[in-house]
């Protein structure tokens, strides 16, 4: 899809370069980086749909999977990873898929993502104290 912003852009390509102008920011390094990849229901239908997949593979022809939600996401989640800066290692990055308006999934993602900061936590407390 075509952004308002920028017409030689697309808006993932306008995400992509916010995810690694915020990334490289040393306070961001210093903590926990969780990316969401949200409205994943529509992407999944749209994914299916022949027109839209033929679309998506001319915006990204090193895309070389099926019209799965799967690979799609693996290779969307693959595009930010590329975009970490050298210091940072792409464990570091915890993503998610999501559908906001699936509450139930949303808690189950919100109750993960507390255990993973609470995890990173520890982990930087006892690091700090050795």
């Amino acid at each position: 899809m075509e952004s308002i912003e920028d017409k030689d852009k697309t808006k993932m390509d306008l995400s992509l370069d916010i995810f690694e102008e915020m990334m490289k920011s040393e306070e961001i390094q210093k903590v926990c980086s969780i990316l969401f990849l949200n409205k994943i229901d529509l992407f999944s239908k749209k994914i299916q749909m022949k027109h839209c997949f033929t679309e998506f593979q001319r915006i990204y022809p090193q895309y070389k999977g099926e019209n799965n939600l799967e690979e799609a996401t693996d290779f969307i989640k693959s595009l930010f990873v590329s975009r970490l800066p050298e210091s940072m290692d792409q464990d570091e990055l915890y993503v998610h898929r999501t559908c906001t308006l699936d509450t139930k999934a949303m808690n189950t993602v919100f109750e993960a993502v507390k255990d993973y900061i609470w995890k990173k936590r520890m982990e930087d407390a006892v690091h700090d104290h050795i």
